[in-house]
Parts: C-alpha cells; sequence; structure tokens
C-alpha cells in the first residue's frame, strides 16, 4: 500500500518498493545385490515395513506434509519416477544404512531445491531436474540428501527447529511487534531450511563416496555444483522474479566448494568406469513442465498471466518483473518502478471516493481524472512524496480494483509514458483464451550439423534472454561450442 512509502527508503525496500511423486521408492536391496544398468527396484521389504522399525521416521513423517504444501505440491511424471526409482536402489544398495526406508518426492516446484528429513524422506524439485543434465548429476544431488540422512542431520536439525518455535511463541505472546519481528527473524535462522556448513561439508564428501560405490561417475557432484552456480548466475543478472534464496542459500556453491568436491572425487578417478546416463537421462524429462506456473499468477517473458482471475498485463521489455504474495513488482530503466496488485472494494463505493479516501500520501486532488483499458472503466491521478512523483492508474471490474503504480525519480520525462503503457496493456481473458495458456516445457532435441548456439537458442520460448537461458540449462560455459549429435534442452510452450 502507498502509505507506507513515507520516504525513498521505504520505497525501496519493497524493491519497487513500488518498485513428484511421492512415489515409495524402496530400499530393499542389500549391499551384496547387484544391479543392472536397467533393473527395476526389487521389493523385498516395503519402505513402511522399514520405518515402522525406523525412530527418526517419525519426524519425517511429521514435516513431510507441510514441507511438500510448501513446495508446490507432488508432480507427477512416470518416466522420471523409473529415472529416480533406478538411481536411488543403486544408491541404497551401497549405502551405509540400506535396511533404511527411503522414498522421494518430487515437488512441483522451478526452484532448484533438494531436501532430506529423518527416517529417508528425499525432495527434489522440478528445478534440479530440469538443471540436470544426466543421470550422474541427479544421483550426486540424492547421494548428497542420503548423506544428511545417515548422518544424523536433519534430526539435529529439528532440535534447532524446537528452540526457535519456542523463542517465535515467546516473541509473539510477550514483545512488542517490531522486537517479535527482529527475535522472530533471528530464530527463522535457525529452522528446517539449513544445514550447517560444517554439515554441508560432510554431506559432500560422504555423497561422493556413495556416489563412486554405486557405479555413477564422482565428479559429477562438482560438475553439478558447477551447473548451479552458473544458474544462479543466469538468475541474478536476468531473472529478478526467480526465488534465488533456495538450494543455493542452503547448499552454497562457491568456488572454494567445487575444489574440495573435486579433490574428493579425484581419488576414485582410478581408471574405473562409471556410469553418467545423459542418454537415458534427457529423453526422460523430456515434456517435463518448466519454471513457474501458477493458475493465481505468474509471470512470463514481460507479461502477468492471472488464470483464475484471468487478466493479463505487459511491461516494456527492459523491465524486469517479480511477483511475490499477490503483489507484482518490477524496475525499468532510469529508475522507473512499478507495483500491482487486485483489492476488494464496495461496489457501493465511489472510485473516486476510494481514491481519495487516504492510502495514498501526497495525492494531488486534481489529478484525479478518468482512465480506461480493456473496457474497463477506472481513474489516474498522481502523488508526491520525496523525491518520487508517482502515477497511479485504477480499473474496476465489478468489486475487484485493479492498481497501478508507477513510480520515477521527480525529475524523471518516462514516469507518464510509462504508466500509460503498462495500465493500457491490461486485458481480460475469455475462458478460451484462459485454458489456452498452458506450463512451459522442456524438450530435448538432438543438435543437428547446420545448427548453431543462436538457431538452439532461438528454439526458446518464455524468456527476453533466450541464449543466456539456454547457456546455464545446458551447462555451457562461455564460448563452448555443441557438437552435432548432443542432446541438449530446450524450452518451448
Amino acid at each position: 500500500m502507498l502509505h507506507k512509502f513515507k520516504n525513498i527508503s521505504c520505497l525501496l525496500t519493497m524493491s519497487l518498493a513500488l518498485a513428484g511423486c511421492n512415489s515409495s521408492i524402496f530400499s530393499g536391496i542389500t549391499p551384496n545385490d547387484k544391479v543392472a544398468d536397467d533393473a527395476e527396484p526389487r521389493e523385498s521389504i516395503s519402505t513402511e515395513k522399514l520405518r515402522q522399525k525406523d525412530p527418526q521416521a517419525l519426524l519425517g513423517a511429521r514435516e513431510h506434509p507441510e514441507l511438500t504444501k510448501n513446495f508446490g505440491g507432488v508432480y507427477k511424471n512416470s518416466a522420471i519416477e523409473r529415472q529416480l526409482a533406478l538411481i536411488v536402489g543403486k544408491l541404497v544398495a551401497q549405502s551405509q544404512d540400506p535396511l533404511r526406508g527411503y522414498s522421494v518426492t518430487i515437488l512441483d516446484s522451478s526452484s532448484i531445491n533438494a531436501f532430506a528429513l529423518p527416517g529417508g524422506y528425499l525432495y527434489i524439485t522440478r528445478g534440479v531436474l530440469a538443471l540436470a543434465n544426466d543421470q550422474s548429476e541427479v544421483a550426486a544431488v540424492l547421494a548428497h540428501e542420503m548423506s544428511h540422512v545417515v548422518q544424523g542431520h536433519g534430526v539435529q536439525r529439528a532440535e534447532k527447529a524446537k528452540v526457535s518455535e519456542i523463542i517465535g511463541q515467546v516473541a509473539n505472546e510477550v514483545l512488542t511487534n517490531e522486537t517479535a519481528a527482529k527475535i522472530a527473524e533471528a530464530a527463522n535462522e535457525l529452522k528446517l531450511a539449513k544445514f550447517s556448513r560444517h554439515q554441508e561439508f560432510e554431506a559432500d564428501a560422504s555423497g561422493i563416496k556413495l556416489l563412486a560405490s554405486a557405479g555413477y561417475d564422482p565428479m559429477a557432484a562438482p560438475r553439478f555444483l558447477n551447473a548451479m552456480t552458473g544458474f544462479a548466475n543466469y538468475q541474478s543478472t536476468f531473472e529478478r522474479n526467480s526465488n534465488i534464496e533456495d538450494f543455493f542459500a542452503s547448499h552454497p556453491s562457491n568456488p572454494a566448494r567445487i575444489e574440495k568436491a573435486k579433490a574428493k572425487a579425484n581419488p576414485y578417478l582410478n581408471g574405473q568406469k562409471y556410469i553418467v546416463g545423459r542418454g537415458a537421462y534427457l529423453p526422460a524429462i523430456n515434456g517435463m513442465a518448466f519454471g513457474e506456473y501458477s493458475e493465481t499468477g505468474f509471470i512470463r517473458a514481460n507479461q502477468f498471466i492471472d488464470k483464475t482471475n484471468r487478466f493479463a498485463f505487459k511491461t516494456p521489455t527492459r523491465f524486469e518483473m517479480e511477483y511475490i504474495d499477490g503483489v507484482v513488482t518490477a524496475t525499468g530503466p532510469n529508475a522507473i518502478a512499478l507495483r500491482f496488485d487486485k483489492t476488494i472494494v464496495d461496489e457501493e463505493l465511489i472510485l473516486d471516493n476510494y481514491i481519495r479516501s487516504g492510502w495514498i500520501n501526497g495525492l494531488e486532488d486534481s489529478s484525479v481524472r478518468p482512465f480506461s483499458a480493456s473496457g474497463l472503466r477506472g481513474l489516474k491521478a498522481y502523488a508526491k512524496a520525496g523525491g518520487w512523483h508517482f502515477a497511479i492508474r485504477l480499473l474496476r471490474d465489478g468489486k475487484n480494483v485493479y492498481r497501478f503504480i508507477v513510480a520515477a525519480p521527480k525529475n524523471s520525462d518516462d514516469l507518464e509514458n510509462a504508466a500509460n503503457r503498462i495500465a493500457k496493456s491490461f486485458q481480460k481473458l475469455s475462458s478460451i483464451e484462459a485454458s489456452k495458456i498452458k506450463p512451459l516445457k522442456l524438450k530435448t532435441i538432438r543438435v543437428k550439423s547446420s545448427d548453431s548456439l543462436a538457431s538452439l537458442a532461438n528454439k526458446m520460448k518464455g524468456t527476453k534472454h533466450r541464449l543466456a537461458l539456454f547457456r546455464a540449462l545446458n551447462a555451457l560455459s562461455k564460448g563452448e561450442a555443441i557438437k552435432a549429435g548432443t542432446l541438449v534442452k530446450v524450452v518451448t510452450n
């Protein structure tokens, strides 16, 4: 709300300011069992029976529903599930606790993330599966998470979470809101999201050992860490709407860590032939959903789309957009910034009275004028606060009022044009138009001799930065060429 923006510091803090499958992949393989490359896991003991004997399993079971809910629910894809079953079966056969019950849940989230809960609950997101380029890289992620389980890191973390909950409860019940917020923020550092640096290095080392023991390329671990770094760089440079506070926060991928992982992997490079599995893995993820997608709002290139309320609008191409909890923010050249949201206003309340009701600081009363777009009537107005000028555009659709608030430095000549372009781009979608909007998908294709990086990148959809995303998604360093016959990933409609 605009009343928060009393000075430039408040303005910028909002960045506009204005600005899976829960398939139970069993663990009933003993260390002496040999697993062929194409073997299906053998269910000698069910995951459920193994968990009945595992005291840690209750902790995992308690957290499982909430974690799954917070990461978009379960993503189901039978081809990928078979890949995970094969990989986990091989890893469990060589693990330190082959009689622990393991299950893998694919989370329907584009964030690059993986988790382990006590009791063998493993989680991997669509984002990780999209970034990985072969079976060994997925195995490296899962081996790392399994190592957290084996070493009891999740139990240690759960104890910290209990302390955090107690601190948060005291803060909420005893202290002022401002103080409580600060203490709750500090307490949150103890919660489930992060392992310690020491625990991460422990899991790296034991995960690489497990990876090699299971017959997978041990260099896949540093290779995927390097791919994560490249993708994080892409996100931070080009996609302000991306949630970078995910795997990169809890699993920091930096040059020192990558070098340590290489050092841990090197002793296993003794001439043994390891499984990489690129040719088997990439076809399995063909057709998998890619990127963020939500019925209630998502960003695609420079457009925001809400399928539930059936509307969309665009920003100019050089704007970077972000969508969090019902609010779209965007920033553009010359310090132009946008905040958009939808609010409910009593239909009996005249819009002219609503805009003057005090929620806009510095409103210029004489600037309020009629405005319309996409057949909807509304108002436009202007406000001043600190060194900023604001252009407000409201569109009314029954009880729904769509609010565009564009900010610019007071001497800017771009405010009017930017506000009108964005608000005028607003359009209501018919039910047929809304039904045609689908998630983006990954497609794996084989490089032809006539292909170039540019021609391959031009196949990418849903992004303004096609070449950059193509390189990041396929873990290509700058200047690296692609050989004909290679399988690569592109993003399609």
